[in-house]
C-alpha cells in the first residue's frame, strides 16, 4: 500500500463527497469528524454555534452521513479509499485498535480517515469498554474468535507467572489460536493483543500482564525491582538509579538518594552492603550482620570461623573484620573448645 498515494485519495475523496452537502450539513460534518480542521467538536457545541438543540445537530449529522454513504459509492476516489480500509483491516483479522489504525496509514486528514471509516457499509465501530480499547472489525464471526483469543492468552500468562521475550510469546499466541479457530499467521495475532488493555510490552520488549510490575510499573520502588531483577545481581542505589533513566523507565531524572529512601522502605529489598542492594527473591533476608549470623548459626548449629565467614559473605557484602568484630560479640555467641562458634545460651 503506497500510503502517499492513498492519503491523497483520502483528501480528494472528502473535499468532492462534502461539496455535495448542503452548506450547514458540510459545516457540521467536518466539525464532527474535524475534517479539515484541528479538532473535532461535539454536538453541544455545534448546537450553541447554530443556536439549535444537540438534538437538531444529531438529525442533521445522521441525514447528511446517509447522503455521503450514497455519493461515496459511486464516486472512484471515495471507492478506493473505502476498499483500501476493509483491504487492510483483513489483513489484520478483521479487527483492530481504533488508534493504531488511524497511525497506520499516518494521515495529514486524521478527521477525513475517521469520516470514511464511519461511511463504510461494512466497517463496525466497538466502543471501548473495561476490557478493550476501541476498534474497528470487518466481520463479526472474526471479532468473538478474537476475544476468546486474548481471553486465552490472558490465561496462559496467569499460568506462567512471569513475563516472555517476544519470541516465546510468538510460540504461545499460536498454541492459543488454533483452538479458538484463529490461523496462526502473527500479524493479525499481534493486532489482537495490541488491543487488550490487560496484556502489554516493556520497555525490555516482554510481554506480560499490565498489573504486574514488570510490564507497568507503577512507582520507583517498581522501577528500581525492574532493573535489579535485569541485572541479576546486587547494586548500589546510585547504579539503580542511573539504570532506570538508561532503561527510559522514568521520564524525569531519578535521584539517588530518593531510590535509597524508596527501597529501605521496601521488603522486596535488602540491604546487603554499604548503599548495596539485592531483591529478597533471591533468597536475602533482611537485618544486620549480627541478625545474619544468629540466623546462620541457629539453623546449622556451631560452626568454624571460617564456616562462619563463608555462609555471612553469601548473604552480605561487607569485609571480613566486620563478620569478625561481630562474632566476638560474647553477648550473643561464644566460643567453643573446638574452635567453632554457637549461639550464647539466654
Amino acid at each position: 500500500m503506497n500510503i502517499q498515494k492513498f492519503n491523497t485519495q483520502l483528501t480528494e475523496a472528502a473535499k468532492y463527497s462534502l461539496s455535495q452537502l448542503p452548506k450547514r450539513s458540510r459545516d457540521i460534518i467536518e466539525k464532527r469528524f474535524g475534517v479539515f480542521r484541528k479538532e473535532a467538536k461535539t454536538l453541544e457545541a455545534i448546537g450553541q454555534e447554530y443556536g439549535i438543540t444537540r438534538e437538531r445537530v444529531r438529525q442533521i449529522e445522521e441525514r447528511a452521513l446517509k447522503d455521503l454513504r450514497q455519493i461515496s459509492s459511486s464516486q472512484p476516489r471515495s471507492v478506493a479509499v473505502l476498499d483500501t480500509l476493509k483491504s487492510h483491516l483483513v489483513k489484520f483479522g478483521h479487527a483492530r485498535k481504533e488508534e493504531t489504525f488511524m497511525r497506520d496509514f499516518h494521515p495529514a486528514e486524521k478527521g477525513a480517515l475517521s469520516l470514511f471509516l464511519t461511511l463504510h457499509p461494512e466497517l463496525t465501530y466497538i466502543p471501548e469498554n473495561d476490557s478493550f480499547y476501541s476498534r474497528w472489525c470487518a466481520d463479526e464471526k472474526q471479532f468473538k474468535q478474537s476475544e476468546k483469543f486474548v481471553d486465552g492468552v490472558i490465561k496462559n500468562l496467569e499460568q506462567a507467572g512471569q513475563v516472555m521475550p517476544e519470541d516465546s510469546f510468538a510460540k504461545v499466541l499460536k498454541v492459543v489460536a488454533a483452538p479458538v479457530g484463529l490461523a496462526g499467521e502473527i500479524a493479525p495475532l499481534m493486532s489482537y493483543i495490541d488491543a487488550s488493555k490487560n496484556i502489554s510490552k516493556n520497555n525490555f520488549g516482554e510481554y506480560g500482564l499490565v498489573s504486574w510490575a514488570e510490564i507497568k510499573p507503577r512507582g520507583l520502588r517498581d522501577k528500581a525491582f525492574i532493573v535489579l531483577k535485569k541485572s541479576g545481581k546486587p547494586l548500589h542505589f546510585r547504579e539503580v538509579a542511573k539504570a532506570i533513566e538508561v532503561s527510559k523507565l522514568n521520564s524525569r531524572p531519578v535521584h539517588p538518594q530518593t531510590v535509597h529512601n524508596e527501597l529501605i522502605r521496601d521488603d522486596r529489598f535488602v540491604l546487603v552492603g554499604r548503599g548495596l542492594y539485592a531483591l529478597s527473591d533471591w533468597g536475602y533476608s533482611a537485618g544486620t550482620v549480627r541478625d545474619i549470623i544468629k540466623s546462620i548459626l541457629h539453623s546449622e548449629g556451631p560452626l568454624a570461623k571460617a564456616m562462619v565467614l563463608q555462609r555471612v559473605m553469601e548473604k552480605r557484602f561487607v569485609k571480613e573484620n566486620t563478620i569478625l568484630l561481630n562474632l566476638q560479640n560474647k553477648s550473643f555467641f561464644r566460643r567453643l573448645d573446638d574452635g567453632r562458634y554457637h549461639l550464647k545460651e539466654v
